[in-house]
């Protein structure tokens, strides 16, 4: 079962908003947040009985600001795994010389299971979440 995963993004003039060359904060939660859904997508490959999650909550911290040309490596890790929820913490860390890395964020998502089946339309089936220890 994998239960991390790891990777890092550059950050680009277009990540960055109108405080240029600060990273705007969007760009930085779709990082996040696509790192939390790799590592379910992960966990998930052999589940039978769950193929689809989606985040349901958010809770963050952005501690140090990056900006454009900072390397930024991720790592999510499963931190609570339910019937029919996965909780994913990820740690941001910003490099800016080889071997210094500073936490730039940290972030816990719940992700809940949601139905596929063909006769339900527009009604995901969301799951118990609410024992998460996130304050939202």
């Amino acid at each position: 079962m994998n239960l991390k995963f790891s990777t890092s993004f550059t950050v680009y003039p277009a990540d960055a908003n109108n405080m240029f060359p600060m990273i705007f904060g969007g760009a930085f939660f779709s990082q996040l947040d696509k790192a939390a859904a790799t590592a379910v997508k992960r966990l998930l490959y052999d589940s039978e009985t769950c193929k689809a999650c989606v985040t349901h909550k958010f809770e963050g911290t952005f501690h140090k600001p990056t900006y454009v040309g900072d390397l930024i490596f991720l790592e999510a890790e499963i931190v609570s795994l339910g019937k029919k929820s996965v909780v994913v913490e990820v740690k941001a860390y910003r490099e800016k010389s080889p071997g210094s890395r500073d936490l730039a964020a940290d972030a816990k998502f719940v992700f809940v299971s949601i139905s596929h089946d063909e006769d339900v339309v527009n009604k995901p089936e969301f799951l118990p979440y609410n024992n998460h220890g996130l304050t939202l």
